[in-house]
């Protein structure tokens, strides 16, 4: 079931009746998929119907809840919604969007915790919050810690995008629940604009995902973390190069200011130990340190990796010149392995 509530905002407590009464009245759903935005004006007691709605349909097996600038949404309204996924035994894929809904602090986290842990068929999980700046470590505790159980988890992707209080001791919390996702086979993380987030965060990250040796898809988005230095990302790509089994390499550190030539020195050294890896995305515009000598790094680990096919790089108001560029082009175009490639 898809639901988009488009109703006059006189009618729409009525309509929720009416969805309720249908959700309790089909038990036997799989799917069910709703997005609110701020015209819908969802309060906490329309949410309550809603949560309490589908957590009578015990075959549901998918739950794809969007929240964009829900901004009447409180701690209460999550309160209901956590305790609403408990009841949802057979859950196996579930996606939660909050974006500038701007009255969460970490105790919503820590609802939403509660939540997910019940949830232990789960198999796929994406969660996203955006312009949260008053979540701290504490919240990312709270959520890091709903994923202890979840060890049925293939698919995950978490996303904080300008959550501006988390710091390295929040990724930690994270890093440290990863090691219990054994079967992970697509990781997907967004920490961006957090600046407070440092290299040893992103150190520990590294070795972390370099424990889950079933990842085969992982995207990594740093954007804008303005304090990671070389340092970081060393350690990042260091820690990655056993993942044998990752085929696809999605990274986005555009506006890492300190990122430079010997971060991509070490993700070259990271491509050209990677033998399984078939495809890389990699961008990394706005990086002021970053001269032509990536250039050279990058050619020397695609021409020494085994299984690449297809580079995509976007190195746009770098420190690099349109012929470094085009010789850059011309090498890697006579690798014959390489069956597309794009740089820009």
């Amino acid at each position: 079931m898809h639901q988009r509530n488009k109703a006059n905002p006189q009618d729409q407590l009525q309509n929720l009746h009416a969805l309720s009464h249908l959700l309790k009245s089909h038990k036997s759903l799989h799917a069910i998929r709703f997005l609110f935005d701020d015209w819908d004006k969802l309060t906490n007691d329309k949410l309550k119907i809603i949560a309490q709605s589908f957590s009578k349909a015990i075959s549901l097996q998918t739950l794809n809840l969007e929240f964009l600038m829900c901004t009447h949404i409180t701690e209460t309204g999550l309160l209901g919604l956590g305790q609403a996924l408990r009841r949802l035994p057979n859950l196996q894929d579930l996606k939660l969007i909050f974006f500038w809904t701007q009255q969460f602090s970490d105790e919503t986290f820590k609802f939403l915790g509660k939540g997910l842990k019940t949830l232990t068929s789960l198999q796929k999980l994406q969660l996203g919050f955006c312009g949260y700046y008053h979540i701290t470590d504490l919240g990312v505790y709270y959520l890091a810690r709903g994923l202890r159980e979840l060890k049925s988890l293939r698919s995950v992707g978490i996303h904080f995008i300008d959550c501006r209080s988390i710091t390295n001791i929040g990724l930690n919390f994270l890093n440290q629940r990863l090691a219990n996702l054994k079967n992970l086979y697509k990781f997907s993380l967004s920490i961006s604009g957090c600046e407070k987030i440092l290299d040893g965060g992103l150190c520990n990250l590294g070795k972390a995902l370099g424990r889950i040796s079933s990842i085969k898809i992982l995207s990594l988005n740093f954007f804008e973390c303005e304090n990671i230095t070389d340092l970081g990302f060393g350690g990042l790509f260091a820690n990655l190069k056993g993942l044998n089994q990752l085929e696809s390499l999605r990274c986005n550190f555009s506006g890492c200011s300190q990122l430079g030539d010997e971060g991509i020195r070490s993700l070259s050294r990271c491509i050209s130990k990677l033998s399984g890896l078939k495809k890389i995305e990699f961008i990394a515009t706005n990086c002021t340190f970053i001269t032509g000598a990536c250039c050279e790094f990058l050619l020397e680990g695609i021409k020494k990796s085994e299984s690449l096919g297809s580079i995509v790089l976007n190195l746009r108001r770098c420190q690099i010149t349109d012929a470094e560029f085009k010789k850059f082009r011309n090498e890697t175009g006579k690798i014959t392995s390489i069956k597309h490639f794009d740089v820009y």
